[in-house]
């Protein structure tokens, strides 16, 4: 917890080597838990988003050594303080928990590391960065300074390519700077130094906390004035609520078998059910959906098929639903389905000429696309695919046809016949035939 204070006259006092908390029933009460050195900061570890913290360090100044020392949390009773490390000669210490958001039931929690990392100010004025988990080197943040903070920035477990990181705000030279530690992809790296406040070269200290928004602001105490930067919302996860997805199970198909045998001794049955189901119908026992015709009609593009029930259908999930082609398979585009009592009645695009059968399938069996009306309380669904063959129409006219052909009483009448000798032009053989006819059987009541 962070405590941001100002008064206009006065100052306030904050009493060294002791932590303040609230106890007793939400009631405004504090209570000394001595640490044993002049505290700088606390912080928390929680390894679980569903727990609470389990263990609480404090770091501070012993004798001009930087010490962390740690304990269980509790607000129950009072635990000793157990030394944690000894990071030596120093003028100051800050420590901070790392870690990420987890998304959890009520939202994100923080969840951190096993250990803190802690910013430690040397006596020559190096200020040192130490992650007490061993993940990265020590490094050397800055020189020559003389005040400094550090937090955690927002992070969110599901977006590894967005850090704010560890910052780390310090004071040198009388000018206020701050770098981040950032873990993007994977990959740990300090970002360069970056000044705050360019035209401000009178800075006494920095103090860098997260907001409850979990934005970030720093504060730069000047000799004459003191300046707040809050950063920009990071919309990845930041003060959002958890998403809930709720399912249900929906064309749930109850059949219940007549029961003849009566025990009149027994208690009375109940079948009960929690699932929130979505169609219920009480149908006959006997019902089993057939088709009982089909037939196409004279412009080519239009089929219908009569069932034994009448129809209920979803016209535009079965007309999706439904597959027209040819024996080679070659599609039809249905253009409509339509219903009208127990026929269905399907139009396509283009014309299916009447030498080919054409094939209608169709496989969402369940789904209540292809339903039948059986009385008020039942819809029935017709429970099965279907790839049905529809012939062609053979066509019209005789049912047959037998021309019996014969060529009688063919007679030439030979008109001239002369003869040339050998000198002559040629010979010349002219007929015309006559009396040729034909013997035709008559099939069926059209005329020939």
């Amino acid at each position: 917890m962070y405590v941001t204070a100002q008064v206009s006259n006065g100052s306030i006092i904050f009493e060294p080597n002791n932590v303040l908390y609230t106890i007793d029933g939400g009631r405004l009460a504090s209570r000394i838990i001595e640490v044993g050195f002049d505290v700088r900061d606390i912080t928390m570890r929680r390894t679980s988003p569903y727990s609470d913290p389990t263990y609480v360090f404090a770091a501070g100044i012993d004798n001009g050594n930087a010490l962390i020392r740690g304990r269980e949390y509790s607000q129950e009773y009072v635990l000793a303080w157990e030394p944690i490390s000894n990071l030596g000669p120093a003028k100051d210490i800050k420590i901070e928990s790392d870690g990420a958001w987890v998304q959890a039931v009520d939202g994100y929690r923080f969840v951190t590391f096993e250990y803190p990392s802690a910013t430690v100010l040397r006596l020559n004025g190096d200020l040192e960065f130490i992650d007490l988990n061993n993940t990265m080197p020590t490094s050397i943040i800055a020189s020559n300074v003389t005040n400094h903070s550090m937090v955690r920035g927002y992070n969110n477990i599901s977006f590894s390519d967005r850090d704010q990181g560890m910052l780390i705000a310090y004071v040198k030279e009388s000018k206020a700077y701050y770098r981040n530690i950032v873990t993007l992809n994977g990959i740990t790296t300090i970002q360069p130094e970056l000044r705050l406040l360019d035209a401000v070269d009178n800075v006494i200290r920095v103090v860098a906390v997260r907001l409850n928004d979990y934005r970030l602001a720093i504060v730069v105490e000047a000799e004459d004035t003191n300046y707040l930067m809050v950063t920009e919302r990071c919309w990845e996860g930041m003060a959002s609520p958890a998403e809930r997805f709720a399912a249900s199970i929906t064309d749930v198909t109850f059949e219940v078998t007549p029961i003849t045998h009566h025990d009149m001794y027994s208690d009375d049955e109940h079948i009960a059910s929690s699932i929130a189901i979505e169609r219920f119908y009480v149908c006959p026992a006997d019902v089993v959906p057939e088709i009982v015709g089909t037939e196409r009609l004279e412009d080519k593009k239009t089929v219908k098929i009569m069932f034994n029930y009448d129809l209920e259908c979803e016209l535009d999930n079965l007309k999706e639903s439904l597959t027209l082609t040819n024996e080679a398979l070659q599609p039809f585009t249905i253009e409509t389905v339509e219903e009208a009592g127990n026929v269905l009645t399907i139009k396509t695009v283009e014309e299916m000429p009447f030498t080919q059968d054409v094939v209608l399938t169709y496989n969402m069996a369940g789904s209540y696309y292809l339903a039948f009306r059986i009385s008020n309380t039942c819809l029935y669904d017709y429970g099965d695919s279907l790839n049905l063959t529809i012939e062609g129409i053979p066509p019209t006219g005789f049912a047959e046809e037998n021309l019996t052909v014969a060529v009688t009483d063919i007679i030439f009448d030979v008109i001239q016949v002369y003869y040339s000798s050998i000198y002559s032009d040629g010979e010349n053989l002219e007929g015309t035939v006559t009396d040729i006819s034909f013997v035709v059987t008559k099939i069926g009541d059209n005329p020939l």
